[in-house]
């Protein structure tokens, strides 16, 4: 396998511009020199987890890390034939197409949540159907977490301990924390509407975890009358979003969702058999979402594992 150094002198793989490279997901100030690498290789190649591994012990700065270019020209990428070169940045290419469809494909179906909440319900805010309009407080029970001492923090699961819940949890199981179950006072399962308080990006509305919340969350319980499906897609449209996310306040250097606007907005109160027959569409859409994330997920170890193979030569 034929290595070189990236933006080095000699069998240069690129030729920096002379400015600093910043490394996040996308190639900056970059010209390769086409007789000895592929663009669309060297894209690629740039994007592996063994290059970003290099990029993240080299970079410096608090605000925005970077990669200066006296450190980006050791990097060191493989470099087979500029003909191997072509036939890996294609294969690597429809395997990162695909991804791209399956992400399509998801955001595709989450925007039908929204059209078909509008459809049956309208604008929460204009109420074009006519229904009985209430305060959120009224509808529905926001309960703030609570937060152990870190001193009780445990990075593995065992006996008598719980998941505790933070926001980052709901896009990453990298960093699963546990408490002492004595030492849990807020509890959630996998059905209950959670809302992250604190941003950037403040008010966002989660699902799909159990175990005990912190207090950057907090529980939206519906109050009898109202069911869980249709307080959450609520709580998700864009207009009651935007209002909300607008009125934030900012505690202690963060943002924060203002409980008080958020227990006094008024929104529609529609009939239970309405709420119910919402609940059976959005159960279908949802179990597409369910499979559709399935494949991403597949289509992600799938890229990952080509990547892999194709940075230790075995593409």
């Amino acid at each position: 396998m034929l290595y070189t150094a990236v933006g080095s002198y000699g069998n240069s793989a690129v030729v920096p511009s002379g400015r600093t490279f910043i490394f996040q997901r996308h190639i900056a100030h970059l010209k390769p020199q086409h007789e000895l690498v592929d663009s669309t290789y060297l894209a690629q190649m740039l994007e592996t987890p063994a290059v970003r591994r290099q990029a993240d012990k080299l970079a410096r700065g608090v605000a925005q890390k970077t990669v200066t270019l006296s450190s980006l020209r050791n990097f060191e990428i493989p470099l087979p034939p500029l003909n191997e070169q072509k036939r890996i940045a294609a294969i690597l290419d429809k395997a990162d197409a695909l991804r791209a469809k399956r992400r399509q494909a998801i955001a595709l179906l989450d925007s039908l949540t929204q059209s078909i909440f509008l459809e049956m319900f309208g604008d929460p805010v204009s109420n074009p159907k006519g229904w009985p309009m209430t305060k959120l407080g009224e509808i529905c029970t926001f309960r703030g977490g609570a937060q152990p001492p870190k001193t009780v923090f445990s990075y593995e699961d065992g006996p008598e301990k719980i998941r505790l819940i933070q926001i980052r949890d709901y896009k990453s199981d990298r960093f699963k924390t546990f408490v002492p179950i004595s030492m849990a006072k807020r509890f959630c399962d996998e059905t209950d509407i959670m809302i992250g308080r604190y941003g950037p990006p403040v008010f966002q509305i989660l699902k799909g975890i159990r175990g005990s919340y912190n207090v950057a969350l907090m529980k939206a319980e519906p109050k009898p009358g109202i069911n869980k499906s249709f307080l959450f897609y609520l709580l998700c449209s864009h207009r009651l979003q935007n209002d909300v996310i607008a009125q934030s306040q900012r505690t202690a250097g963060q943002t924060g969702v203002n409980l008080d606007y958020l227990n006094e907005y008024v929104v529609p109160r529609p009939s239970w058999n309405a709420q119910e027959e919402f609940r059976a569409c959005m159960e279908l859409v949802e179990d597409k979402l369910v499979q559709a994330q399935r494949f991403a997920d597949r289509s992600d170890s799938l890229f990952a594992s080509l990547q892999h193979r194709a940075f230790t030569g075995q593409l």
